[in-house]
Order: C-alpha cells, then sequence, then structure tokens
C-alpha cells in the first residue's frame, strides 16, 4: 500500500502498489519518480517528494530500517536521493506502507504536518511549528500525539527554503539524530514549497505478521547469526552499526560516530546482488556480510516471499534490482 497526497486538494488516498512488486528503497523511491515525474518537471510546481521504505520495514528486524527519500533537486535540477535510518520506516512497515508520494502545492500558505496511522491519515494545519528546530518541533508533537509516535521533520532553515536545510527523523528515544540532505541537495526546501512542516507517524503498536509466519522467522533467525559473526566486519562494529541505522543509539558505543552522521549519499550499486540488498532496507552496515553469502541472499528472499505471499526466486528480485 501507498498514500498519496495532494497538497493542492489537501487530500490523501490509498493506492496499491501493485505496478511496482517487488521493490522497496531506493528502487521503488526512483522508479516512481521515473513514472510520474518529467524531466522538464519544475522544480517547485511540478516536483515530487517520495518516502519509501524496504520490503522488510516493520517486521522486527533490526538491520532493515532504512529509508529512502527521492526528488528532484532545486540545487542539482535532478533527481536527488537520499537515505536515512529512524523509526519512520519502521512505523511505516509496521502497516505494511510501501511508500508516501507528495505533490502539489497548497493554495493557502500555512504550516501542515502530515498524520498517518492504522485509523487515519490526514494533513493538519500546526502553525505552532513555524520556524521551529528539529528537536523541538518532534518534542512538541511527541507531547501532542503520544511518545510511540515516529516524527520526520525540517528545521528552520528549510523552511526558509535555503539549501543547507535537512529532513530530520526521530530514533527510538524520540531524539532526531538520523538526517537526509547532508549534501546540500535542497530536500527541505522541497517539503517546504509544499507547506509540510513534519510527518507523524503512529502505528500504535501493530506488527505485521507474516503470510508463513514459521519460514520468515526461520530465515530471519539465519540472518542475524550471520550479522553476529560478523564476515567482513567486526561482529562489534556490525551490531553497533545495525543499531545506529535502526535508530537505537543506546546500543551504539563508538566514540567517533557523532549523532546524526548516519546518511549515505545515493550511490549506484556496482551489482544486482547490492540492489537486491538496498531494496530490503537493509542497512548498509550489513550489506558486505550479505553480500559474502549466498544462502544470506537466498534467505532474505524467502523472507520476502514468507512476508507478502510471493513465489519470487532470487533470480527475480535480482533481475529487479538490475532494471
Amino acid at each position: 500500500m501507498l498514500y498519496r497526497v495532494d497538497m493542492s486538494k489537501m487530500v490523501v488516498t490509498q493506492e496499491k502498489e501493485t505496478e511496482y512488486q517487488g521493490l522497496g528503497g531506493r528502487l521503488l523511491s526512483k522508479n516512481i519518480l521515473r513514472q510520474e515525474l518529467a524531466v522538464t518537471a519544475d522544480v517547485w510546481k511540478d516536483n515530487k517528494i517520495v518516502l519509501a521504505t524496504g520490503l522488510l520495514a516493520g517486521m522486527q528486524p533490526i538491520y532493515a530500517g532504512r529509508l529512502s527519500l527521492c526528488m528532484k533537486s532545486p540545487v542539482l535540477g535532478e533527481v536527488k536521493e537520499n537515505n536515512t535510518g529512524g523509526m519512520l520506516a519502521d512505523q511505516l512497515g509496521r502497516m505494511n506502507t510501501r511508500a508516501i508520494i507528495i505533490e502539489g502545492l497548497p493554495s493557502v500558505k500555512s504550516t501542515y504536518i502530515l498524520y498517518i496511522s492504522p485509523k487515519k491519515a490526514e494533513i493538519q494545519v500546526m502553525p505552532t511549528l513555524q520556524n521551529l528546530d528539529f528537536q523541538v518541533t518532534a518534542d512538541f508533537l511527541s507531547a501532542h500525539f503520544g511518545k510511540q509516535i515516529a516524527v520526520g521533520c525540517i528545521d528552520a532553515a528549510g523552511e526558509k527554503q535555503l539549501t543547507e536545510g535537512m529532513f530530520g527523523i526521530t530514533n527510538i528515544k524520540g531524539k532526531v539524530v538520523h538526517f537526509a540532505g547532508r549534501s546540500q541537495s535542497g530536500v527541505a526546501a522541497v517539503f517546504a514549497s509544499k507547506g509540510i512542516k513534519a510527518i507523524v507517524v503512529d502505528a500504535e503498536g501493530e506488527i505485521p505478521v507474516a503470510v508463513d509466519q514459521l519460514a520468515f522467522q526461520t530465515a530471519s533467525a539465519y540472518i542475524l547469526s550471520l550479522l553476529n559473526q560478523g564476515e567482513g566486519m567486526s561482529q562489534q562494529r556490525l551490531k553497533e552499526g545495525a543499531c545506529l541505522a535502526c535508530g537505537n543509539l543506546s546500543c551504539a558505543k563508538w566514540s567517533h560516530v557523532e549523532p546524526g552522521h548516519t546518511e549515505h549519499r545515493y550511490m549506484f550499486w556496482k551489482s544486482a546482488e547490492n540492489g537486491f540488498i538496498d531494496s530490503m532496507g537493509v542497512c548498509l552496515f550489513a550489506v558486505k556480510t550479505l553480500q559474502q553469502d549466498k544462502t544470506g541472499l537466498e534467505k532474505l528472499a524467502m523472507m520476502c516471499n514468507a512476508r507478502y505471499g510471493w513465489n519470487k526466486t532470487l533470480a527475480e528480485y535480482l533481475s529487479l534490482a538490475e532494471n
């Protein structure tokens, strides 16, 4: 399922993502823009923002909490993809939400938030948030909706449509420590042009159940065992890296890693295997280990099939990643 947010009509609708079956993360966000955004599209009037989760988001594996955020950059004049961690992808995944597409410009200039829960999805006016920075915004929304929410928001610089503005996402403790837009791509400026200050997601404790729960758990246990072995990286760095990518900073012990340094600039993967792993929403700290284990790739495919009731082979997933 995906949500389409039309700011010109102030309407949020649900759609099925049938044509994008088997795609997640960067593969999904960039394919949506490829289909819906013309090369000549105006970066303000015609632009669209796509937030896409990995195919395993929300199912509780600690290594699958990445979020892809994609739009046409007003700085670069071309499509720019940002990839970061935090709890937004996890909460969306719990509701089996694969993507959010934000389009159109509001007729009335104000400060809006997008609120999504299992019961409703709507645009709300919230002028109190105007010109507030990341953490103040997140704290206000947490006090308003409850501490269980995940928040993604732009800062005051972003509201002014400055290129250095960023989009920040809360971790498991409600702290904004994950950021998209560090490369001054103008991501926050595009949010501001659409009047959106923040996205609030409240899965209300829901955890999806796989179509074949036993197969999912069996495959997941293998992946966890593989990551705990730490092939290709030390065991400690793998565990800490996975925690950082999913927002669990309490587990991270790197003295040289500053909070928020979890964004990775878009990289064209050099193999279909890398693209497939990325489509799952797997944190980049675990990629090297999975690259070295063919059985691990098979187990990832098994987890997707078990979750959604699909019957795709690993070769079919790899073929999707090549397109």
